[in-house]
């Protein structure tokens, strides 16, 4: 039963955490802003914590560019090697 599950694709699975990354960037302080009064009255520093956190995202997502970028190049160097991609003229 398990045969049936193809191998997971590294370029997709990159892909979808720098999705998750930036979907998280504007989610949670849209969250945050319409619960404000209720973050506020239980965690005053959640601001701040949400800001360095945020940046550490920026770092992630940075480096999940520069690792797509790779993956796509070997993917691309692979279809060239095989023959799958038409060069382009």
């Amino acid at each position: 039963m398990l045969g049936s599950i193809g191998r997971p694709e590294p370029v997709l699975n990159v892909d979808h955490c720098l999705n998750l990354v930036q979907l998280w960037a504007w989610f949670v302080p849209a969250l945050g802003y319409f619960y404000r009064r209720e973050i506020d009255s239980r965690d005053s520093e959640w601001g701040p914590t949400y800001l360095k956190t945020c940046r550490c995202a920026e770092e992630v997502a940075s480096a999940l560019v520069s690792e797509y970028n790779r993956l796509l190049g070997e993917r691309g160097a692979e279809y060239d090697e095989n023959g799958i991609r038409k060069a382009t003229s």
